[in-house]
């Protein structure tokens, strides 16, 4: 399961295509306003609101359609990192007798999901991720990495890593953990679960069992 409902690729052209749009359209209109062109100033202008309009319909749209979801045991979840994708899934989780709770995440790149232009043994360098863990009353609480392999280390097609994430709990039950695509542009794609109302795909607790 994967952190969009679109493809990254389609998600990332759809957001490029707006802002080059609504860029050449409103450079148009201020060659008009220079030109004294008023019909042309109006209708540039129009376009590029319309063109803005448009995406925040759509960007808003799809995230109405989503829900949250709570992937079963042994389910991964998967980033999209434009020619090929990380599964993450978790290993152990479990209170630390400190007033935390240890999250031990697993990283891996899934090679199948590698596009035929990649070099197959190029090193890949994660997005940044974001660590929460949310409770049964509804609360999230943000965790720090504490141990294992850091968040960002690169790897390599078939490679994986773990990685310790720790989180101040002092009260209430941990019911998931919810791992973000931390890019700031990831609000503004449509389809990205960090984009406004979207739904998000949260991994469960219970260790994922590999065969």
């Amino acid at each position: 399961m994967t952190n969009m409902t679109i493809p990254m690729p389609v998600s990332v052209l759809a957001f490029l295509g707006t802002i080059g749009g609504t860029g050449l359209l409103l450079l148009v209109a201020v060659w008009a306003l220079v030109r004294h062109q008023d019909r042309a100033w109006k209708l540039a202008m129009i376009g590029a609101a319309s063109l803005v309009a448009a995406y925040a319909t759509a960007l808003l749209g799809v995230a109405a359609a989503s829900r949250d979801r709570v992937l079963a045991a042994g389910e991964e979840k998967y980033f999209c990192e434009i020619d090929c994708h990380l599964a993450y899934h978790v290993a152990a989780a479990g209170p630390d007798g400190e007033g935390r709770w240890e999250v031990t995440l697993v990283t891996r790149f899934d090679p199948a999901t590698t596009s035929p232009s990649r070099p197959a043994e190029a090193p890949l360098h994660p997005g940044p991720r974001l660590a929460i863990l949310r409770l049964e009353d509804g609360r999230e609480v943000a965790g720090a990495v504490t141990g294992g392999t850091p968040l960002g280390q690169a790897l390599v097609p078939g490679e994986s890593y773990q990685t310790t994430v720790a989180f101040p709990v002092s009260a209430g039950q941990p019911t998931a953990l919810l791992l973000e695509d931390a890019i700031p542009e990831g609000r503004f794609l449509i389809g990205h679960e960090r984009s406004p109302f979207h739904g998000k795909v949260l991994l469960p607790l219970a260790p994922a069992r590999r065969g």
